[in-house]
């Protein structure tokens, strides 16, 4: 009942909003899916149904970009920076983020985490995120997992994940690869599986998984 609601409220339905209300859902969710949506007199309408959870409805607001109403929210008591921040990167909103983090949000792990652009991603890495949990490992993944739609930008988030946790100069190392081509490191990791990879004197036969190379010099990826 709540997440119809939540859609309801997005979608401007009055009616159905009205029933759902009568029925019992929970009208902060129907606060949050209004804020998203930028629909500023289902926002007011909830709050007169009782709707109070102000950093649930901030963090909605500033997923679907609605500086307006994330002042509002603001103004009302919501004061849970990180949750904006995510719900900006969500979004996908860097002028929020931006605000939010202006404020004292700095939980960078999870906002690289619902991050949905590469440069936002960048951002993050720039900030100090450093869960590899929350970084996918395996290059094949990475389109899917972050909705990048080429090598060339999955290339860039490598890039700058390598330069943070490793070093510029291991970087930009030199290695051969399939016995012909001289290239640096961080270009392996847009290479496709069989490739064959000399790096410091050892023979490398890539996978899919190099995170291996890069951390313990293991000589087969795995």
């Amino acid at each position: 009942m709540n997440q119809d609601l939540y859609e309801a409220a997005r979608q401007g339905l009055s009616e159905h909003v009205n029933e759902l209300v009568r029925q019992g859902a929970n009208v902060n969710w129907g606060m949050y899916g209004a804020a998203e949506c930028g629909h500023k007199e289902f926002v007011e309408f909830f709050f007169k149904q009782g709707a109070t959870d102000w950093n649930w409805g901030m963090r909605g607001a500033a997923k679907g970009g609605h500086k307006e109403l994330v002042n509002l929210f603001v103004k009302k008591g919501a004061n849970n920076w990180n949750d904006g921040m995510l719900g900006a990167a969500q979004g996908g909103h860097k002028e929020l983020v931006d605000l939010f983090v202006k404020n004292g949000a700095n939980d960078w792990n999870y906002g690289f985490f619902w991050s949905k652009t590469t440069s936002l991603k960048i951002f993050f890495i720039d900030q100090g995120a450093n869960n590899i949990n929350e970084f996918p490992l395996f290059y094949k993944d990475i389109c899917v997992k972050f909705h990048l739609p080429n090598g060339v930008l999955i290339n860039k988030l490598l890039r700058r994940y390598i330069a943070r946790f490793k070093g510029n100069k291991l970087r930009n190392e030199k290695v051969i690869i399939n016995g012909i081509y001289e290239s640096t490191l961080d270009q392996v990791f847009i290479s496709p599986p069989g490739t064959i990879v000399k790096f410091r004197n050892e023979t490398h036969v890539i996978k899919g998984h190099i995170f291996y190379l890069l951390k313990s010099r293991n000589p087969q990826f795995k």
